[in-house]
């Protein structure tokens, strides 16, 4: 069976559920001080009437409206910003930002204790001179929210720095690794398992959208009924209802509806488990930093520098999955993610725009390099890489700069034939970087 989201996942990847939070603590909050009648705390700060407490408390309230309103403009036009300058797809990425997040719950808290104490201070007998804490608390979180504003505007700017993006996709890219690389240590799998037999029954998508597996429930419902099923579209991979996206054997037709439904079908990516969609994030960042409209080569070395070291671990968890049940027979094939897939998505847009520089060609150079030698899965693409390299930066380039890179081409080539990576390969830029 399909293990149960832990609540630290849900609290990562939901955003309703502290906001509601925020909603109850602020009612409840609210309920709490203004049933205090009295005491040096109320009277420090305001001691009014009800009408005038209710007239204090809707201002207070204007005042965090118009906070929050500032907040999340400028949020508002640093995503835009971002996603014309890196990509639209990190956006959710930044939504779920912790100051964001913050900033919202607070509103949300605020606003909830100044409303339900307006409403409740309606129907609160107390005398002309009574204590009114409601009042000073929601004053207090005036101050709060206003020393507040500034630390969220230079957050936010500071979140879009090209570094700051990249590690934050970087570091989704390293944790969606580690997350497959766990389900794949809580599952036993076999090296292979035949293909498909000429009698195999198609297994037929009900959704259309990007398309993710629950094994567990696939590989129990294959064993408890004693057959054997082929997933084709790799995770992440994007499918159409009526398409076929996998086989099971002849003689359990009958059963492919409910095979089926363990393809999961989203219509946004799963970030938490599609890697390759991180790898394409990293991949559209360098792609649009060589831009015209952009023009940041910088951006794309540094882009193709986390690229680097991610695209050699991809390797660790395995192309193609084969999960066997206790007693050893191969019950469940999935294509998990194709390396070499990964590595053209990845770089092709970098190669044709990024032929006219130099420094950028230097550093995918020394990256494919690194790929070759370190994954000995990707090392036949990554010598294709090198050759499409190769091809384009003399078409683009003065013979002379051509043949620099050519040179380190070279030594790319055979270091990835003999398996030892030179000292000596730098990228022109290397100053850049020290």
């Amino acid at each position: 069976m399909p293990r149960r989201p832990s609540a630290r996942l849900i609290a990562r990847r939901a955003i309703w559920p502290v906001d509601a939070l925020a909603l109850a603590l602020g009612a409840l909050g609210s309920i709490a001080t203004i049933a205090v009648d009295g005491g040096p705390f109320g009277r420090a700060w305001m001691a009014a009437t009800p009408e005038q407490a209710r007239a204090a408390l809707a201002a207070i309230f204007g005042a965090h409206a118009t906070i929050f309103s500032i907040g999340i403009s400028v949020t508002m036009l640093g995503l835009q910003n971002a996603a014309g300058q890196y990509t639209p797809r990190i956006v959710d990425l930044f939504v779920r930002m912790p100051h964001v997040r913050w900033v919202v719950s607070f509103f949300l808290f605020s606003a909830a204790f100044d409303l339900v104490a307006v409403w409740a201070s309606g129907f609160t007998t107390m005398e002309a001179r009574g204590a009114r804490p409601s009042v000073a608390v929601a004053f207090l979180l005036l101050v709060v929210g206003a020393i507040a504003l500034p630390y969220q505007i230079l957050s936010t700017a500071r979140a879009f720095q090209p570094d700051v993006v990249l590690a934050r996709i970087a570091d989704g890219t390293r944790a969606a690794v580690r997350r497959v690389a766990s389900i794949r240590g809580d599952l036993r799998l076999a090296e292979r398992m035949d293909d498909p037999p000429p009698d195999a029954s198609p297994v037929i998508a009900r959704a259309t959208g990007y398309v993710g597996y629950d094994l567990r429930s696939a590989l129990e419902l294959a064993r408890r009924h004693d057959f054997r099923i082929w997933f084709s579209p790799q995770v992440g991979a994007w499918i159409e209802a009526g398409e076929r996206i996998g086989w099971i054997d002849g003689g359990a037709r009958s059963w492919a509806d409910r095979v089926a439904a363990c393809a999961q079908v989203r219509d946004v990516h799963d970030a938490v488990l599609d890697v390759a969609f991180h790898v394409r994030l990293l991949g559209d960042v360098a792609i649009r930093a060589m831009s015209a409209g952009i023009n940041d080569p910088t951006t794309a070395r540094l882009a193709l520098r986390r690229l680097r070291a991610l695209l050699a671990t991809l390797p660790t968890i395995g192309g193609t999955w084969t999960l066997v049940d206790e007693r050893g027979e191969a019950r469940v094939h999935v294509a998990i993610l194709d390396e070499a897939s990964c590595l053209s998505m990845a770089l092709d847009g970098v190669v044709r725009y990024g032929a006219l520089d130099p420094e950028v060609m230097e550093e995918l150079v020394l990256l494919l390099r690194d790929v070759g030698t370190r994954a000995p899965a990707l090392r036949e693409a990554a010598l294709q890489a090198l050759r499409r390299v190769r091809d384009e930066t003399r078409k683009a380039l003065s013979p002379g700069r051509a043949a620099r890179i050519g040179i380190s081409i070279d030594r790319a080539e055979e270091s990835i034939a003999s398996g030892v990576r030179p000292d000596d390969l730098q990228p022109i830029g290397r100053f850049l970087f020290t």
